[in-house]
């Protein structure tokens, strides 16, 4: 045991004893003043307790410096104990360490709170985990280790699981993130987190998986900034059950070649919500979806929603257009955005970057008439919808279109030929040639084109809702003219609702106020 504070000029102490108590007393072992070392350390013994010490890199500019270093030591407790380094881990664990136990530590690092390397069984209790430059928690190739009660600081990515970490548990852990994704996977798998919150800001994730699968989060909060709440990218058969997400600036879910399970969601964003109590729509498609071309994304879908609020303000419109996307690829993800938003009706429109990746017809028919039968099957109400014309070669599209619309009709399956409300003689029933008023760049359409594709699928959706009221022209008196642009009132009212929001979700006023000094830029 220690009976005064200890100064080192490199490491301190070194435990080649098995079955040993290091009881620090409540002391501080200043240690790497020098050259590089370690405050403990100890190679290949077992039984060791080290408790009730504090443990401080002195020289900062040491290059490699371990509060606690372990390797190959098994049933190693560590208990009550304080540690600050810079320029390494906190607490190191590797080579087939096995069975060390952390209790009601604070560990800071500028590097690794706790590095665990081809090590398994840890278990960390009711500890602080803080980094400055890196992550809070590493494991690689380590696995079976179980944290509960953690609070995760960090300046990148709060929990890094990767090369193989597997088996891992995660159980009431908080997790705060400044410049990565709060939750990081990669290549590891049939790890379980319950009831963990995240919070990430600027653009970063709130969960992150890459190449990873059976991982399970349940209960679990995901707060986001302007990257996303979930991001899923080559990872499948994960399983996210009663989680919250709530995202200010982006989706709150992103799936890119992968195949999850989503049940009882409830998300929350500035292009997508769910669950919803009043009629639910729930767009999705490519970049024309997403609103690609204009200010804040307002595609179709934002004037989709102001139409019809202005007519009844019981809708909700939820956009998840994903840019680049082809039928085959909305065709993956599909089923996952209806276990996600379970929306009333679906709008589905692909077909752009299918035919430019030379895709056959059919196929891409094919493609987006199974997405509508699978909304059906769910007793959702499907609306195909469309190409728009581009600024040459539109042949192909109108072929789509044509056959698309004939098939689906078989089918028994409404299409909304969005191609005739932005072509040069809308809504005469003709495909006519591209109107250069319309689009931006060609492809894409400007504010009047989606305000155009919004007001003429609103008419639809109102006929299809309401049969005994007449759209052709304006709604009634009472209610606002049918085309609705998404004026500067409508817009102080979201950013009024999003500091609210933003206000509740934070609860930090210096954080409100840097968010909303963004947002305000942006606007």
């Amino acid at each position: 045991m220690l009976t005064g504070d200890v100064d080192a000029s490199a490491t301190a102490f070194s435990v080649d004893a098995d079955n040993i108590t290091f009881d620090g007393k409540e002391y501080t072992i200043n240690f790497a003043q020098n050259t590089a070392g370690s405050g403990i350390l100890s190679f290949g013994k077992n039984g060791i307790v080290i408790e009730n010490v504090t443990i401080n890199q002195m020289n900062k500019s040491v290059p490699s410096a371990y509060g606690i270093y372990l390797a190959d030591c098994n049933y190693m407790s560590i208990l009550n104990a304080t540690v600050d380094v810079y320029k390494n881990s906190g607490i190191f664990v590797k080579s087939a360490s096995s069975h060390v136990t952390i209790r009601d530590c604070n560990i800071s690092s500028n590097t690794y709170g706790i590095f665990a390397t081809n090590s398994q069984c840890l278990t960390v209790n009711e500890s602080t985990l803080t980094s400055t430059k890196t992550n809070s928690i590493r494991l690689s190739n380590s696995g079976y280790c179980n944290f509960s009660g953690c609070e995760c600081n960090s300046a990148n990515t709060g929990i890094n699981l990767s090369d193989m970490a597997n088996n891992n548990t995660f159980t009431d852990c908080t997790v705060s993130t400044v410049i990565g994704d709060s939750i990081g996977i990669a290549t590891s798998n049939n790890n379980t987190f319950l009831r963990c919150n995240t919070s990430a800001i600027r653009g970063n994730n709130g969960i992150s998986l890459v190449n990873s699968s059976w991982n399970a989060f349940t209960d679990c909060v995901s707060i986001a900034e302007k990257g996303f709440g979930i991001n899923t990218t080559d990872s499948c058969d994960n399983v996210f059950n009663g989680c919250t997400i709530n995202v200010i600036e982006n989706m709150p879910v992103m799936i890119t070649n992968s195949t999850n399970k989503f049940s009882n969601m409830s998300v929350s964003s500035t292009r997508a919500s769910s669950p919803h109590t009043s009629n639910h729509i729930l767009t999705v498609g490519d970049s024309i979806t997403k609103g690609v071309g204009v200010n804040y994304g307002l595609g179709y879908g934002s004037y989709l929603n102001a139409t019809l609020n202005a007519y009844s303000p019981t809708w909700y419109v939820s956009n998840v257009g994903i840019g680049g996307t082809t039928a085959a690829q909305g065709r993956v993800t599909f089923p996952q955005w209806l276990d996600i938003y379970n929306p009333d009706i679906v709008l589905i429109m692909y077909g752009q970057n299918d035919i430019s990746a030379g895709r056959s017809e059919q196929d891409i028919i094919n493609d987006i008439l199974w997405m509508a039968q699978e909304a059906r099957n769910r007793s959702i109400t499907p609306y195909i919808l469309t190409t728009v014309p581009i600024s040459s070669n539109n042949f192909k599209r109108i072929s789509l279109n044509d056959n698309l619309t004939s098939q689906a009709a078989l089918a028994g399956i409404s299409v909304i030929d969005t191609y005739d409300s932005v072509d040069l003689s809308p809504e005469n029933g003709l495909h006519d040639g591209y109107d250069e008023n319309n689009s931006l760049d060609g492809v894409h359409p400007n504010s009047v084109g989606y305000t155009l594709m919004g007001n003429y699928v609103s008419k639809h959706i109102l006929t299809s809702v309401y049969p005994n009221s007449d759209f052709t022209g304006n709604v009634t008196s009472e209610k606002a003219p049918l085309t609705v642009t998404l004026t500067d009132k409508y817009r102080l009212a979201s950013f009024m609702e999003l500091e609210l929001w933003i206000r509740h979700v934070f609860n930090d006023e210096v954080q409100h106020i840097h968010i909303m000094q963004e947002i305000t830029l942006l606007a």
